[in-house]
């Protein structure tokens, strides 16, 4: 019977099966069309904003904080930091600090806002009551665009292209006996291709709906660009045996600096052996030394300074930035001793006193600060560095996503390696109860040492200024801690620099926030500085 339907259709003419072919690869080329056209139009990872109105009223919460309702079911921070895509906005102008703590917002206002489940926590610019400070406020929602039709047409074109590219594999003659051996390769090969497709859909979609933060880390580790800093945050650092937490030198990606591996110090030029470097000052200190905020290492006021001090004193002098975000006295005199010390410093300058006023407001001060540090677990903390050679693969991108991207909660070093901070009405008493004795004991053992070696020492008072609520609550002990500074200084015969806190030494833009200087601030600083060892006789003949 076949044989017979086969010549029948050969007599008359009639074979379906060219017909057939021809629709389908009409079809396919209509679909193919219609995926690139697609593609142009709304590609994978494609985002689109609307503007939303809120509707008042709008409730009270506590403090400068208030309450409303999202218009519109969107991520938000409750699936994680920095998730929620949307921005709020008063008077058509973008106001606040996305992503603010509930604290923050009840206590600093300035626009602060929060966007939690259903609920948006805001603040206004000034303080006012938004039902009756006559201003309209809305909230600007980003969303990706839907893959599902991406998905479709590659679900349907696959086994189209792959049907007719079989069928033209049994039609060219010349390759018929390698048919039995390239049909399983032309699977295996248009298998591989539609996964890789899929997974590219995927994740470029949700890269599109991860959130600022998370699509910043991927584009710094994967793509090795970001226009994020990742400075003060848990990717930076990774764990060590005596210090809880130290600089990652494994971490290269985006603004954040490639760190020294020997020391775990922040360094774009190499050091050079201690021969070659005729003085060598290092610097010591938590984030106000590192250049907390700042891209560029060399607009720290630690690099300002060497340069400076090569002008003035030629190409073999070093200034050393030994400073870590958050690091105390004690953390690091620990960092001293077990990395630090093998550079033979001949000058070592102290800028230290913030961090440890931390300690002082968690229950009952003691001397290791165990009160405040807990040990820090980085599992899920640290981002390893990626496959380079697969790189260009969607496969793998996907699964890093999933794998290393996704789980990451990125908080602050301080929010992993310290216990939940008490409320705010209760840091006066806390810093009355915990005075200044165990900072000034770990402050004279720490200069000691550095005395005992041969070391010179200078100590730095800390520059702080008050830039929100909270922070009036810390000017007096840091107050406290810059004269425990100057007494033991003055105990132990080691000059202070007593300018650095004078009136007018700096301007209020000098510092980006309380505490951290801007690339203005650091050359502030480094200028200051360095007529305090002139004026003390600190540079080498």
């Amino acid at each position: 019977m076949t044989n017979v339907g086969v010549d029948r259709h050969a007599r008359t003419g009639n074979d379906p099966r060219p017909t057939m072919r021809a629709a389908s690869i009409s079809l396919l080329v209509t679909l193919v069309g219609l995926h690139v056209w697609l593609f142009a139009l709304r590609p994978p990872g494609a985002t689109v904003i609307t503007e939303l109105a809120l509707a008042p009223p709008f409730a009270p919460e506590l403090g400068l904080a208030w309450q409303v309702h999202v218009p519109v079911q969107v991520t938000s921070d409750a699936k994680g930091l920095d998730r929620s895509r949307l921005l709020l906005r008063e008077d058509g102008k973008p106001v606040g600090s996305p992503h603010a703590r509930h604290a923050a917002i009840r206590e600093r206002g300035g626009g602060a806002f929060l966007h939690w489940g259903e609920q948006l926590w805001f603040s206004t610019t000034d303080g006012s009551n938004p039902n009756t400070n006559g201003r309209s406020y809305t909230v600007l929602v980003t969303e990706a665009v839907a893959c599902w039709p991406h998905l479709l047409l590659l679900m349907v074109d696959f086994p189209l292209a792959l049907g007719i590219g079989l069928w033209l594999l049994t039609r060219a003659g010349r390759w018929r006996r390698g048919r039995r051996l390239l049909r399983p390769f032309f699977v295996v090969a248009g298998t591989c291709l539609i996964v890789e497709l899929l997974c590219a859909v995927l994740y470029r979609h949700q890269l599109g709906d991860a959130g600022e933060a998370m699509v910043a880390l991927v584009q710094a580790t994967l793509d090795g660009d970001s226009s994020r800093s990742f400075h003060g945050e848990s990717v930076q650092y990774s764990e060590h045996h005596y210090l809880n937490y130290v600089l990652n030198p494994d971490f290269h990606g985006g603004v954040a600096r490639q760190f020294e591996r020997a020391h775990r110090i922040r360094a774009t030029e190499p050091l050079r052996s201690r021969a070659a470097a005729r003085w060598r000052v290092l610097a010591l200190g938590g984030s106000t030394t590192y250049g907390e905020q700042i891209d560029d290492e060399a607009d720290t006021w630690v690099h300002r300074l060497e340069r400076r001090l090569r002008r003035e004193l030629g190409p073999d002098v070093e200034v050393i930035n030994g400073g870590v975000g958050g690091y105390n006295v004690l953390e690091n005199t620990i960092h001293y001793i077990t990395l630090l010390s093998s550079l033979e410093p001949d000058l070592v300058l102290l800028y230290v006193g913030i961090n440890d006023v931390h300690p002082r407001l968690f229950g009952t001060l003691v001397d290791d600060y165990a009160n405040y540090r807990v040990p820090w677990r980085s599992e899920g903390s640290v981002l390893p560095m990626p496959v380079s050679g697969l790189r260009w693969s969607s496969v793998y991108r996907l699964w890093y996503l999933h794998s290393h991207v996704e789980p990451l909660r990125r908080n602050g070093i301080g929010g992993l390696t310290a216990r939940d901070y008490p409320p705010a009405d209760t840091w006066a008493g806390s810093l009355a109860r915990n005075g200044t004795q165990v900072y000034r004991e770990h402050l004279r053992n720490l200069i000691r040492l550095l005395l005992a070696q041969g070391r010179r020492v200078a100590v730095l008072p800390q520059h702080f200024v008050v830039s929100r609520p909270e922070n009036a609550l810390f000017l007096p002990a840091i107050e406290q801690h810059n004269e425990v500074n100057r007494q033991v200084a003055e105990q132990l015969g080691v000059p202070f620099a007593q300018g650095l806190v004078a009136d007018g030494a700096f301007a209020r833009e000098h510092t980006i926030d309380h505490c951290h200087f801007t690339a203005a601030g650091s050359e502030r600083m480094s200028e200051l500085v360095l007529g305090f060892l002139r004026a003390h006789d600190l540079l080498p003949k």
